[in-house]
């Protein structure tokens, strides 16, 4: 018999149920499912009147006693009996307990509340104007150009690319209407160049070639060719094919924009009175 107690599976053995009393000892105590639970399902008329406003509009103006319209609401007060059935015994087994997801929808539909508890007076227009004013860059668009590129690449050309750039020059000045489609195989496609090439500002232009030709190109009033022009890395016909000249928006555009930056800073404070309050209720203990 005293063999049987030195044997290893025997001190598992008791180990195991040891461990799983302590547990069972030290465990909470789990409320009864139908400790809390609600069981009585009342639909009233405005559950009812809420189902019936889902319907397609067809079916709600004057077809109540149609067919179809009952079997619709004998349908939907089933599914809303169903649903409120499960969301109760859920929650009475405690199925939302350390659920993050359930957590995550309950709080943003705490702060949702909070947002629309929130002033809706309309901002004044002495405040709307006063945020344009201070923020004015942000309606302020920069010149932009599309523009043709004909490149001609000096690591590839060496002495030749300055030549090569006036033959092509001459041939666009006594030729009427000469498209850069045309020309686009006497061209290199080197350093990420391309025929067409949109939407450029100063900026972007700068970091294509460089400031003078940066500003030769958005100093053009007129689409076309501009002569000559050379860089580090080569020489190049630019056309110009599109002006944007730089704009402010008026007050009047941005309008909408400006409420809505006005509203989500009112948001944010209608949550953050919100967290106030609770941090005044709540007690935060760190063990």
């Amino acid at each position: 018999m005293i063999q049987i107690f030195k044997q290893p599976f025997i001190h598992f053995l008791l180990i195991g149920t040891a461990v799983f009393f302590i547990k069972w000892l030290w465990a909470d105590p789990e409320p009864p499912l139908e400790a809390t639970v609600d069981t009585k399902i009342v639909i009233t008329s405005n559950v009812t009147k809420s189902l019936e406003s889902q319907f397609p509009e067809d079916i709600r103006n004057g077809k109540s006693n149609a067919p179809e319209y009952q079997q619709r609401l004998r349908d939907a007060l089933e599914n809303y009996t169903q649903e409120e059935m499960l969301y109760r015994e859920a929650l009475n087994r405690r199925l939302d307990k350390n659920d993050l997801t359930v957590r995550a929808h309950v709080v943003g539909k705490l702060k949702t509340l909070a947002v629309e508890q929130a002033s809706t007076e309309p901002f004044p227009q002495s405040q709307i104007e006063e945020y344009y004013r201070q923020h004015l860059k942000d309606f302020t668009f920069e010149a932009q150009v599309n523009i043709a590129l004909l490149f001609f690449d000096k690591s590839r050309r060496r002495s030749a690319a300055k030549a090569d750039c006036e033959a092509v020059w001459k041939r666009i000045q006594n030729e009427a209407d000469v498209s850069p489609e045309s020309l686009e195989n006497v061209a290199d496609r080197q350093h990420g160049y391309r025929l067409i090439m949109t939407a450029l500002n100063r900026e972007r232009l700068i970091s294509l070639f460089n400031e003078s030709i940066a500003d030769t190109v958005l100093a053009a009033k007129l689409p076309g060719w501009l002569p000559p022009l050379e860089s580090s890395k080569g020489w190049q016909l630019i056309k110009v094919t599109e002006i944007k000249k730089a704009k402010v928006e008026p007050l009047d555009n941005v309008r909408p924009q400006i409420i809505y930056q006005f509203e989500q800073i009112r948001n944010a404070q209608a949550v953050d009175h919100l967290l106030q309050q609770l941090k005044k209720k709540y007690e935060v203990i760190k063990k």
